[in-house]
């Protein structure tokens, strides 16, 4: 309890409260958030202060659970800058496009059974002055590659997500590393030898290649999705193929490309060319049997989190919370009793 920054009422302090995650992961975005603020302030001193406010005052439900008496903070009410690289609303919208993925997924089981693969599809990585042609080129070879018979043969759908990180070599400076993460949905009988609708790792490759338009083989990551513990045998077979488990891995495997930039790593030069160069720019994008998620995501401002459990837990106290930078946490300010 003594790592989490923040001066909690002593009464639930003393209860030993077993999940602050909430808590827990917002200091850390709004820590990584002031380097945000830093950048913007030169040179764009508006979205430098809807940086800095954003997240700064937060309501919380402490809450207790109606069966087993445990306790939780869960975020009530805050605001939102809503610009890109803000940690905070990276957070937001990695939360609510997860919820998103399931509920679309659980859905789509009572239509058909389907089985998933998350696949890294890479380019050579350009000079960060040609970020937005290199992503251009790379949407347009989506496009076409999508298109293809033996894409069309063997995957059902997609969700796609545009991620950048810096070079960690040397030689790689002034270069960024541009590259789509896809969930990608098949039928079980994609992974049956007879059925011709198998891609190894060179196949994916052979087809980015052709619709790039390239002369060279890009590099690609396959991996097959799997439940959580399946591969460590922490769980048994059966529960490796239960259809609600895998939904529920895809739902937590497909935040992972879209935690925030890891902004410390770029001069100020570089990140103002980074941010003129991403106006504009569509990171995600849905196929197939996964389009119904673009509607959805489109309107991420109204979904809501946690929704489905709520039933289970009763308000105690309402607490009212202002980040202070110079605790790098959170201070309350105001606390109510709602029970």
């Amino acid at each position: 309890m003594n790592e989490i920054k923040i001066n909690l009422p002593q009464n639930l302090l003393k209860k030993q409260a077993q999940n602050f995650k909430e808590l827990e992961k917002l200091i850390k975005c709004k820590n990584n958030q002031n380097i945000l603020v830093d950048l913007y302030t030169p040179f764009d001193q508006k979205k430098a202060e809807r940086c800095e406010k954003c997240s700064k005052i937060v309501v919380w439900s402490h809450q207790r659970h109606i069966e087993t008496g445990k306790e939780r903070l869960k975020i009530k009410q805050k605001t939102s800058c809503h610009v890109r690289f803000c940690a905070c609303c990276c957070w937001d919208r990695q939360r609510k496009l997860s919820k998103i993925v399931h509920e679309t997924l659980t859905m789509l089981l009572d239509e058909m059974k389907l089985r998933y693969l998350f696949v890294t599809f890479t380019i050579r990585n350009p000079e960060i002055k040609d970020l937005r042609q290199s992503i251009n080129e790379m949407q347009k070879g989506f496009e076409r590659m999508v298109k293809m018979h033996k894409w069309k043969k063997s995957i059902l759908g997609y969700c796609r997500i545009l991620e950048m990180t810096k070079p960690k070599k040397a030689s790689q400076q002034g270069k960024l590393h541009p590259h789509f993460h896809a969930l990608l949905a098949v039928q079980p009988s994609y992974f049956s030898g007879g059925s011709g609708k198998y891609l190894n790792t060179r196949d994916y490759a052979s087809m980015w290649q052709q619709a790039l338009r390239i002369d060279y083989t890009p590099v690609c990551d396959v991996r097959i999705v799997h439940p959580r513990g399946a591969e460590k045998g922490k769980v048994t077979e059966a529960e490796s193929m239960s259809d609600n488990a895998m939904v529920s891995a895809v739902a937590e495997m497909i935040k992972y490309p879209m935690k925030d930039t890891d902004l410390k790593k770029f001069t100020l030069d570089e990140f103002k060319i980074i941010e003129q160069k991403m106006k504009g720019i569509r990171a995600i994008n849905f196929g197939g049997v996964l389009k119904a998620m673009k509607k959805k995501y489109a309107d991420l401002d109204s979904v809501e989190l946690d929704a489905e459990d709520v039933e289970f837990w009763k308000e105690v106290q309402e607490l009212v919370t202002k980040y202070l930078f110079r605790m790098r946490g959170y201070k309350v300010i105001d606390g109510r009793k709602t029970s």
